[in-house]
């Protein structure tokens, strides 16, 4: 009995094999929740809008080019707005226009080298011959900006009058390489 009692002793002190650590299914991670994208309120023609954009995902959104954060129609102020993603936007395209605004001037629209690079444009629907107002951009996005008029004007009924906003007699100049309109000693206003 003392030897029995030995071996089971052994037996019981003997390593086991070595089982193989069951394999778990990998832990899925959360998905990631994507944070809202920023947003921030622009001011078009006394009407508040937000607009909102997510930069750095190659995407061109609204109001990521070099877009002001408020614009009347005289003019717009000189900042880029909150939602400036210029690695996004490599090349600005021509406002996209919403009923009730005007059409907003970007800065790509009006680069330029000298003022012979500048043209006057109509910078509503009406222009400077129709009560209305004048802008400059270069030459080559002047058809554009002429097909951009048509659609948002269309319906828009203008009064046969020579407007005497001071923009329709500005001198067009090129002033760090932008087209600008510059008050005329002769102007009006």
């Amino acid at each position: 009995m003392g030897l029995l009692f030995l071996l089971l002793l052994i037996a019981a002190c003997k390593p086991t094999e070595q089982q193989a650590p069951v394999q778990q299914p990998p832990v899925e991670a959360p998905a990631p929740t994507t944070a809202p994208a920023p947003c921030f309120d622009y001011t078009r023609n006394g009407v508040v809008e937000q607009h909102c954009a997510v930069c750095g995902n190659n995407v061109c959104e609204p109001f990521e080019t070099c877009t002001a954060s408020s614009c009347t129609p005289e003019g717009c102020t000189r900042d880029c707005g909150q939602l400036y993603c210029e690695k996004d936007c490599a090349q600005e395209d021509l406002p996209i226009l919403k009923p009730g605004t005007l059409p907003e001037i970007t800065a790509s629209i009006r680069t330029c080298n000298t003022a012979a690079d500048c043209m006057r444009v109509k910078a509503d629907c009406c222009g400077c011959t129709m009560g209305g107002q004048a802008a400059t951009f270069t030459k080559k996005y002047v058809p554009d900006w002429e097909k951009t008029l048509d659609v948002k004007c269309e319906g828009v009924a203008c009064i046969a009058v020579m407007s005497n906003h001071w923009s329709c007699f500005a001198d067009i100049k090129c002033i760090k390489n932008k087209c600008t309109l510059v008050r005329s000693e002769m102007g009006s206003g």
